[in-house]
């Protein structure tokens, strides 16, 4: 049988939608994932084979429970990043500004603090940056 997690979807660079969506398997232990522009052509991946772990011990899986983990953890990821499982969310994502209304870092060395600012840049700033390195 096939499993399926919810669908995530993201705007990309040109400025569609694309949605993936990540699936895992009991019947040969494994995880794949149909991606693409919405509402356009879906590719699908071959199967990635899940194999048990520490088996003998207390903390053994099977290859079918690590098949569920690595879906999982495949499909938290891209939450963590820039997908969204609610596709009226897509454009509320900045990659510039995120994280930006964080308190600054602090770092200790030699019994001295360090202290790096962020600063808010726009794209203009962020290229000159590039055209300097």
């Amino acid at each position: 049988m096939i499993f399926r997690l919810p669908t995530l979807y993201k705007r990309d660079t040109k400025g569609k939608i694309r949605e993936l969506t990540i699936e895992w398997t009991d019947t040969i232990p494994g995880t794949r994932s149909i991606a693409g522009i919405k509402d356009g052509n879906l590719v699908t991946s071959g199967w990635n084979k899940s194999e048990a772990k520490n088996e003998g011990r207390a903390n053994a899986t099977t290859a079918v429970q690590q098949a569920e983990k690595e879906a999982i953890a495949d499909w938290e990821k891209k939450v963590e990043k820039e997908y969204f499982e609610d596709i009226t969310k897509v454009d509320t994502y900045d990659k510039f500004t995120l994280g930006l209304d964080c308190q600054p870092i602090k770092f200790k060395y030699d019994n001295r603090d360090w202290k790096i600012e962020l600063i808010e840049k726009t794209n203009s700033d962020w290229r000159d940056l590039y055209d300097n390195i």
